[in-house]
């Protein structure tokens, strides 16, 4: 008789899930399918993706860890459901939020930088950072075996360098010499022996002491490796060889001893994957610190209109009333330089403006002033003086490279890892897919090279071969952040595991929803189980199975209006989103009224060239509503915000950046503020919330505190504030959670124990209205 099979290993269950606003549904969500989550906006899909879903697979996976991780399980708030079947170890891979970090990029993003800096410590070749010769781990035996295997009848000299100077004088030399054992030196193609009289050594740096005298072919090799270590030995771990072929001039070739140049005696460190690294003090550049930048400053905040003339105020920080004098000494000093003061500064030669900022004679220049201001930056005003005018030019150490001399000098296929970050993901890959890796480090860096080809592969092919491997991450757009993340999530080549995203579409463009569609399979293919919150038309159509919630929001969500799969949910009458997916429902586009600006678009930049831009105008006209679209990554974020909106705000005066490359900005002047409405989260810290963000909450902490019970216990209106103290609770600082580190794992937030998540004392939480 067939035992029955167990259908539990087939589907994930849950049972009585009533997180936040869900009202004890029950669900099955199939293993190794790719499940969409879908509803109204609030109707409870992140409810029960992360809040019941993956929550719970990640306390479960805690518990399986030791005493000091399970200590804090029972402070985890548990999801609110009553039973669980089937669960695996999950990830959760919300939605992304802009990356602020200086250091991000698109190799750190894709997880590519760990590989890279293996594959560089186990693989790399050195050059030598001084003189650029290639450099090799020699010993005695590496050399013997080199030699040996020159012509027959090849004529070697070996010896070693003797350094004469001060420290060592040529009596003194000699005696040690003839104490060793040594009787013959070496002057061009003679051999003599060492002089008796010291008058008679040569005036050099240091003297070619010989050890033994071979012909290859004829002399044993045991002799030629003896004569090597003694050489080694004698001269500090530097030997030098003349030889004379047979045929040919004769050369001499310095060897040294472990990684040390031969010809210069630089010694360099031993390769460590912190050496490739810019975030570790031991490779990071010393002069910029691994940020590729250092603070400087930015002239275009000292110059904020070419178009004014020195006489009317181009030098901005001169015209503040404590730098009046200079004022009038710069342009005294130009009158009698013959630099037209009344002419506008962007018109002045080349040759006028480098005087005026870098300085001459009678002028110490607008960049000795700011030299001065650095002197006494103990100051505080003065500190607040220099903020103001603060950029960052590229290291001149390192050149942006970000890592210091060290790192830079070992190269894996021809390129250091600067350069080969340098590389957009298509270079990239057909680099890596031709790299032949040496024969003495095949075995530790295949397994590298195969990870890194893979690595590559999955972002050339969701579209992101344009990208450069050192593009800041900060400065993609939420596409390709949501991209980078997938095809890291894919490197990790984890099976038997739930992944649980959260709307992977948003800022893509529908082109990209099949590439989209064939990551999550390969996620799926790999043995894995997938669970979205999702609104993509295209993804839905593409799930196996599809839970949709409703049919309201809030209250009036938390119910399972449909599932199984998209035919069925389409098929469904009470579904929205059914109708949605069945075409029954479409986007009717509303009557506009006229624009009031008319045809008159005035206001925008021209000749945008930041980043992948290529000489793009932007003009608006008033009254309009414009889209920018186009692919992700065609250069819309770049053009609305590093360009149009940077560029804006320093014409009106208060700059929050360098904006991209422009040719110029029109308009201006026809608008008095410009607001950026971006994809950062709202307010200024993780307390914040729609109350605090809109201002809403002080009349409610007044209201509150004109209370008789607030009056009674001497409460005032930032008592009932979570944001300062007062009234807040202290032991979380308003958050109402506690933060727990769990060393190796992410950090995990509990309920506070003392304000049970409420955030204030219990003298605040006493006072009641209505």
């Amino acid at each position: 008789m067939t035992a029955p099979r167990d259908s539990s290993r087939d589907r994930i269950r849950l049972e009585g899930v009533r997180q936040h606003n869900l009202k004890g549904i029950c669900v099955e969500i199939p293993v190794g399918a790719l499940t969409v989550v879908t509803g109204v906006s609030g109707s409870g899909k992140s409810s029960l993706a992360f809040d019941t879903l993956y929550a719970e697979g990640q306390r479960r996976y805690v518990e399986s860890f030791s005493a000091y991780s399970r200590q804090f399980l029972e402070r985890m708030d548990r999801p609110d459901v009553e039973r669980v079947e089937g669960m695996l170890p999950a990830v959760a891979l919300e939605r992304s939020r802009p990356v602020r970090g200086s250091r991000s990029s698109v190799a750190t993003l894709a997880e590519l930088l760990d590989p890279l800096k293996l594959l560089w410590a186990r693989a790399g070749e050195l050059a030598c950072r001084r003189c650029g010769r290639p450099v090799r781990r020699e010993s005695p035996g590496s050399v013997a075996d080199r030699l040996a295997a020159e012509p027959p009848g090849t004529r070697l000299w070996v010896g070693f360098d003797l350094p004469l100077g001060p420290a060592r004088t040529p009596a003194e030399a000699l005696a040690e010499l003839r104490a060793a054992g040594f009787t013959r030196w070496q002057a061009g193609p003679e051999t003599r022996l060492l002089p008796a009289d010291p008058a008679e050594v040569p005036a050099a740096e240091a003297l070619f002491v010989l050890v033994d005298r071979l012909v290859v072919g004829t002399t044993p090799r045991a002799r030629l490796a003896e004569a090597l270590e003694l050489a080694f030995r004698a001269g500090g771990g530097g030997v030098r060889v003349r030889q004379e072929p047979p045929r040919g001039p004769a050369e001499e070739r310095r060897y040294a001893e472990g990684l040390r140049c031969g010809e210069c005696g630089t010694a360099h460190r031993e390769p460590t994957p912190n050496l490739y690294s810019f975030n570790s003090p031991i490779g990071a550049c010393p002069e910029c610190h691994g940020f590729g930048r250092t603070v400087g400053v930015d002239w275009d905040l000292v110059v904020p209109d070419g178009r004014r003339s020195l006489a009317t105020g181009a030098i901005d920080p001169f015209e503040r009333p404590a730098q009046r004098a200079l004022r009038r000494r710069l342009l005294a000093w130009c009158e009698a330089q013959g630099i037209d003061t009344g002419r506008p500064w962007r018109d002045l030669p080349e040759a006028a403006r480098r005087a005026v900022l870098e300085g001459g004679p009678g002028w110490k220049g607008v960049r000795g002033f700011f030299r001065a201001k650095e002197r006494k930056a103990y100051k505080v005003h003065v500190r607040v003086l220099l903020a103001r005018y603060r950029g960052y030019p590229t290291c001149g150490a390192c050149g942006g490279d970000r890592l210091g001399p060290e790192g830079r000098a070992w190269r894996v296929g021809g390129l250091t890892l600067p350069a080969l970050l340098r590389h957009s993901v298509a270079d990239a890959r057909r680099w890596a897919a031709a790299l032949t890796v040496p024969a003495w480090a095949r075995a530790a860096a295949e397994v590298l090279v195969a990870d890194l080809r893979a690595r590559l592969e999955a972002l050339d092919e969701v579209g992101l071969g344009y990208l450069t491997l050192d593009r800041q991450a900060r400065t993609l757009s939420g596409g390709e952040v949501q991209r980078v993340n997938l095809t890291a999530a894919i490197g990790t080549r984890l099976v038997n595991t739930l992944f649980v995203l959260d709307e992977p579409s948003v800022g893509l463009h529908a082109r990209d929803s099949g590439r989209l569609v064939r990551m999550l399979r390969r996620l799926c293919d790999q043995g894995n189980t997938l669970v979205v919150v999702e609104h993509d038309l295209g993804i839905l159509a593409a799930a196996d199975h599809v839970i949709d919630l409703g049919p309201g929001a809030g209250e009036r969500g938390g119910h399972v209006v449909a599932a199984g799969p998209p035919a069925a949910l389409a098929a469904a009458p009470e579904s929205l989103t059914g109708r949605w997916l069945a075409g029954r429902e479409r986007l009717r586009r509303a009557a506009a009224p006229a624009p009031a600006g008319g045809a008159d678009r005035g206001l925008g930049v021209l000749g945008a060239r930041a980043h992948n831009l290529t000489g793009v105008d932007l003009l608006l006209a008033p009254g309009e509503l414009t889209v920018l679209s186009g692919v992700s990554g065609s250069g819309k974020s770049t053009l609305a915000h590093e360009v149009l909106y940077l560029a804006l705000v320093r014409e009106l005066g208060r700059p929050e950046g360098t904006p991209g490359a422009h040719a110029a900005v029109r308009g201006a002047d026809r608008v008095s503020d410009v607001v950026w409405v971006g994809q950062a989260a709202s307010g200024r810290n993780a307390r914040a919330n729609p109350a605090t963000y809109s201002d809403a909450w002080s009349p409610i902490r007044e209201w509150y505190a004109a209370l008789p019970e607030a009056r009674a216990e001497g409460l005032r209106a930032a008592s009932f504030s979570f944001n300062v103290p007062g009234g807040r609770c202290e032991v979380c600082a308003g958050a109402g959670v506690e933060q727990v580190a769990m060393q190796f794992l992410s950090d995990v937030e509990v309920t506070c124990a003392e304000c049970q998540g409420t955030r204030f004392r219990p003298e605040v939480r006493a006072v009641r209205w209505q």
